[in-house]
């Protein structure tokens, strides 16, 4: 499952503001790739991997609070 969430992340676009980046970096299939993303907006897949590992003490705090089932409904369908 955390496989198919970190494949499914998109590419990442502008830099944010150096307080709120969360740098990705992860194989995907033969490749691999690193993005960032800005923790105020992540992308719903990166919320459900950040629900998966758990979020780093260091990073609470720096964006807004989202209820568990969001990160669950931002997960792929098609799970077994």
């Amino acid at each position: 499952e955390l496989t198919a969430l970190l494949a499914a992340l998109p590419a990442s676009k502008s830099p944010p503001p150096l307080a709120r980046l969360v740098i990705v970096s992860r194989q995907v299939g033969d490749e691999w790739r690193t993005d960032v993303y800005d923790a105020a907006e992540l992308p719903p897949a990166m919320e459900a991997v950040m629900a998966i590992l758990g979020e780093r003490y260091e990073t609470r705090g720096r964006r807004p609070a989202r209820s568990p089932a969001d990160s669950l409904e931002a997960r792929p369908s098609g799970r077994g």
